[in-house]
């Protein structure tokens, strides 16, 4: 019988276009409508990627982060009127109705009540109007972090959540997919408020990383998701976690129709962990697991093939993963290290900037920077300018020859990264905050020579201010350098950070008591067989890494992992370069945590690994020595082995002192 639904699912939704949405219905608020933020209202329109916005969580106003921000063109939106207040919204969005609860504004009504950010303060205040206003006109949304949330024209509205990358999509046909399979144009089944099923389109995917998530399982089925992430309740009302508890009902697919599930259990996992989500068309709906739940949001700025620079060379965009160190271009144009936050995806547009040193392509908003060290959108740019690019082992002046748009809108992607915010895209440097650099210009400096001074007492007076401003710029220089030098060695620190035999056996010595218990039922997780595999992993890795011959480590890493190590393989052998890892002794290997779950396909344990060896890169046709260690180096990892098709693959590997793993408690769902 649920076969036999299913097949009629299908059908209905490819044998009947009117089930499909069209694109343009996943902007939110009109152009114009001003966001609160930290310096006060500023246009929807005008907020970049990176630019701080007041976002509400647990009730509180604090400041969050626009990760992407997306544009569309909608024919009808909806005017809400408060006392003193109106916004322009599009039917589809939800608004905020109380602590953790959001109600599509097409459903709200006058009198209801709704929450207004004032200050640093929320207030509850009834609706007095709605109208629909036809007019064809842009309208924006931001995907904003943490809280999800943000204030347009002070109204609190709320637009994304993430969910773990194993998480199954309902897609158009019927079948399921993790989510971190899903791609930008694939169709994805959706609901819409009336109950009726239909089909969408994939916008955006968005990845990050996360330092907790929840676990939530009903009496049919389990999700791990982000506390944010807004789920279906019913006659058109979405609740974040904040609002629901064990006994609470929210809606699932059964493979037959939307109903009703009560949640059985709720438990916080404190972890870093990658997540995603997905951006639709209308209506702005998705299953993640069969639950119903709403997106908004957008990102994306680099073509796929897009060759990032990295400390082990060259590696295509879409390979990178959060945690994944880059090159930037830090004060005084020096390059440093930074590390990937997030990778986002989207499509868009993009523009080919030729030059005398090579192409970017790009789309026209993101920021590269000119020989002046100013960044403009490329856009901007025009034949002539000179932008600053990465050649011969040094920062060198690229002059701008041709700009112009490519036909076909593609897949794009872009980089969060950490200090200083740069990295080298195509060898040119681009900035990831999203935005131009601009500086305010005085115009009395400018016109200092020719204006003239009434009297002395005057100018004295402009000497002592200048003179001030003048030691006042000297001390602020000299403090910023401090700092940098400081934040550098902190990085260097980390980086060779080295947990005390102490402090790693008290957590080693808690786990391997928890996999001898474990492995009286379950002999995949013997301690001494875990060990074993994880020296055996490390140093096959060691030794294939270095050959620059990877294939034998296929079956041994999980896939995502393996591409990326043999995109930044590859990147290595565009760049004429071999990483060397000699002298490598393992000192011990300790097992420091365990997540069990009664699904054998979420089960990981993590291993620490503290070995020396000294790390350095040569040229491969001369075997010069380009950069690294002099001398073997001693350092910690976290590798962490996730049980996948019946087998321990490696997922993940940290630095130690980029982790906290140490302090994560064991995982048993069987003792919970």
């Amino acid at each position: 019988m649920r076969s036999l639904a299913s097949l009629a699912l299908m059908l209905l939704i490819l044998f009947a276009p009117a089930l499909s949405w069209a694109r343009g219905g996943g902007g939110c608020l009109a152009e114009g409508t001003p966001v609160l933020t930290p310096a006060g209202p500023i246009p929807i329109e005008k907020l970049k990627v990176g630019d701080g916005v007041l976002s509400i969580a647990g009730g509180r106003v604090q400041l969050g982060r626009v990760l992407a921000r997306m544009e569309v063109q909608t024919d009808e939106v909806l005017e809400i009127a408060i006392p003193g207040a109106r916004l322009r919204i599009t039917s589809e969005h939800p608004v905020m109705v109380g602590r953790g609860q959001y109600l599509l504004a097409k459903l709200l009504k006058p009198e209801d009540p709704i929450y207004f950010a004032q200050s640093s303060n929320l207030a509850v205040i009834a609706v007095q109007s709605m109208r629909p206003i036809l007019e064809k006109q842009s309208a924006y949304n931001l995907l904003v972090s943490p809280g999800g949330t943000f204030a347009p024209a002070g109204f609190v509205v709320h637009n994304k959540g993430c969910f773990l990358p194993d998480s199954q999509i309902l897609r158009a046909d019927g079948t399921e997919a993790p989510i971190r399979t899903i791609r930008p144009g694939d169709q994805v089944l959706a609901f819409t408020t009336e109950g009726h099923m239909v089909r969408t389109t994939v916008r955006n995917i968005v990845r990050r990383e996360v330092d907790e998530f929840v676990v939530l399982q009903t009496d049919r089925q389990t999700l791990r998701v982000t506390a944010e992430h807004p789920f279906y309740v019913g006659r058109g009302l979405f609740k974040t976690l904040e609002a629901l508890t064990t006994g609470d009902v929210i809606f699932a697919w059964d493979g037959q129709a939307l109903v009703e599930q009560p949640i059985v259990r709720l438990e916080t996992i404190r972890t870093r962990t990658p997540v995603y989500n997905l951006q639709t068309d209308l209506p702005n709906t998705f299953f993640a697991s069969r639950f119903a739940v709403h997106n908004k949001g957008g990102g994306g700025c680099f073509p796929a093939g897009t060759l990032i620079r990295t400390p082990q060379g060259q590696t295509p965009i879409e390979a990178l993963a959060p945690g994944a160190p880059v090159l930037a271009v830090g004060p005084e144009s020096k390059v440093v290290d930074a590390r990937v936050d997030e990778l986002l995806v989207t499509r868009s547009k993009v523009l080919r900037i030729e030059t005398d040193r090579g192409a970017l392509r790009t789309t026209s908003d993101h920021p590269v920077k000119r020989l002046n060290g100013e960044f403009a959108p490329a856009g901007e740019l025009k034949a002539g300018a000179r932008v600053l690019s990465w050649a011969h082992g040094t920062l060198l002046p690229a002059t701008v020859l041709r700009i112009a748009f490519e036909e076909q809108e593609q897949q794009v992607y872009n980089l969060r990264t950490t200090w200083p915010n740069t990295f080298f895209a195509a060898d040119f440097v681009t900035h990831n905050k999203g935005g131009s650099s601009s500086r305010s210009s005085s115009s009395s400096s400018g016109s200092r020579s020719s204006s003239s001074r009434s009297s002395s007492s005057s100018s004295e007076e402009d000497e002592t201010i200048g003179l001030i401003a003048a030691i006042g710029a000297v001390t602020i220089i000299i403090i910023v350098f401090i700092i940098i030098i400081r934040a550098s060695r902190r990085n260097k620190e980390n980086l060779d950070f080295v947990y005390r035999s102490a402090d790693v056996s008290r957590k080693a010595v808690k786990t391997e008591k928890l996999l001898h218990f474990l492995s009286r039922q379950d002999p995949s997780l013997s301690p001494l067989e875990l060990q074993k595999l994880a020296e055996a992993t490390f140093r096959k890795l060691q030794e294939c890494w270095q050959a620059r011959a990877y294939e034998p480590m296929e079956p041994l890493l999980m896939p995502a992992l393996y591409a990326q190590h043999k995109a930044q393989l590859d990147g290595l052998k565009r760049s004429r370069e071999i990483n060397r890892i000699e002298n490598i002794q393992v000192e011990r290997v300790d097992l420091v945590n365990v997540r069990y779950t009664e699904k054998p396909d979420q089960r990981e344990f993590t291993a620490l690994v503290t070995a020396s060896a000294r790390d350095y890169y040569v040229d491969d046709r001369t075997g010069k020595f380009l950069r690294g260690d002099q001398a073997p180096a001693r350092f910690q990892e976290f590798w962490t082995f996730h049980r996948w098709e019946d087998r321990w693959r490696l997922r993940e590997i940290e630095q130690a002192g980029e982790s906290d793993l140490l302090k994560d408690e064991n995982f048993v769902e069987m003792l919970t």
